[in-house]
């Protein structure tokens, strides 16, 4: 994490989600196990890689 992170987050109340392509990879191998809940969560963390480059654009 860069100190331009821990500055905004103390004074902007961010939050550090963590790393979703490990996330969506534990998750992925998870899928023999709870297809369900691994497909769920599949689309959930798809949603926020679709939106990610509208975010990444602004200024």
């Amino acid at each position: 994490m860069s100190k331009v992170f821990w500055t905004a987050q103390k004074t902007e109340g961010l939050t550090h989600a963590q790393c979703w392509a490990r996330t969506r990879r534990e998750f992925f191998e998870s899928q023999d196990a709870d297809p369900q809940r691994a497909a769920m969560a599949l689309e959930m963390i798809g949603n926020l890689y679709a939106v990610e480059p509208i975010f990444a654009s602004r200024d």
